[in-house]
């Protein structure tokens, strides 16, 4: 490995160049190619009905946000289970016990 700034061989476990004194930057070429930086963590995801992806309640639309899926996948699929009948009574309580989400001051 070498210095950036001076040019000279590096030890490898060094993190200061012996000749310029800057500190040693790792390269991307020592991460492993399946290595993915770290995700910040902003606290516990909430569950909320949407309010602009909504087609009945906004149940599908917050669902999708929250599980990062497509909400017309998840509609199609509450489609299905309307067929079988509790689909409406889940979507009913669904409406009824999920939040609707914040208004957002910036959202227009």
């Amino acid at each position: 490995m070498k210095c950036a700034t001076c040019g000279d061989f590096l030890k490898k476990d060094s993190r200061y160049c012996s000749s310029c004194g800057s500190e040693v930057q790792v390269s991307d070429t020592t991460k492993t190619r399946f290595s993915r930086p770290p995700e910040k963590y902003t606290g516990p995801r909430k569950l909320y009905r949407s309010r602009s992806d909504r087609l009945i309640g906004g149940v599908c639309g917050g669902l999708g946000n929250y599980y990062n899926i497509d909400p017309n996948i998840l509609r199609v699929l509450w489609a299905l289970f309307f067929l079988s009948g509790f689909g409406v009574i889940a979507y009913l309580l669904a409406i009824v016990f999920i939040p609707e989400s914040p208004l957002d001051p910036w959202s227009e």
